[in-house]
């Protein structure tokens, strides 16, 4: 979160696509930095507190790349054997608990969506969209973790990071 005094606005995430994109790769870039530089820290009984968070960039991207493997093998046995000999689904779509999840994300939206229509006027006409931003940003956290990573070892071990601020709609 951004504050910006000069005009009074809290900026929470970007406002396009490509921003979103920009700011979760510079992210993923700075979890598999701190993954990297700090490995030696769960060796250590001394930095104990810090084995969670380690443990979730860890999980993170082990995530991304199970993700990325699944649709590869997907990809590969739809290809070799087609959809009329098999019929097998992409792995990305949800099934029964996937829809479980589809349902409560839309209850969530419709009250939220309900507690706001009276500061912003016309936010239902929105409403069929909302439920494609979890699965817009859960991809886009899958790719951007994915491209991080070689991005960072590739990287020179003394070149800094530069940053450049994202588009945030204003």
């Amino acid at each position: 979160m951004i504050y910006e005094p000069h005009a009074l606005v809290w900026i929470l995430m970007p406002e396009t696509i490509q921003g979103l994109w920009k700011q979760r790769l510079r992210w993923a870039m700075g979890g598999a930095q701190v993954l990297l530089k700090n490995l030696d820290v769960c060796i250590r009984p001394r930095q104990r507190r810090l084995w969670l968070l380690m443990a979730e960039v860890f999980l993170t991207l082990i995530w991304a790349y199970a993700v990325l493997i699944l649709v590869v093998f997907w990809m590969i046995n739809f290809t070799l054997w087609g959809a009329a000999i098999h019929h097998y689904d992409l792995p990305l779509l949800p099934e029964s608990s996937g829809l479980v999840l589809g349902i409560t994300c839309m209850i969530q939206f419709a009250v939220s969506l309900w507690l706001d229509s009276q500061y912003d006027r016309g936010l239902g006409r929105n409403y069929y969209w909302l439920i494609w931003y979890p699965f817009v940003f859960w991809i886009i956290i899958v790719l951007t973790t994915i491209i991080a990573f070689p991005k960072v070892l590739m990287r020179s071990a003394g070149q800094r990071a530069r940053w450049v601020s994202p588009d945030r709609g204003i």
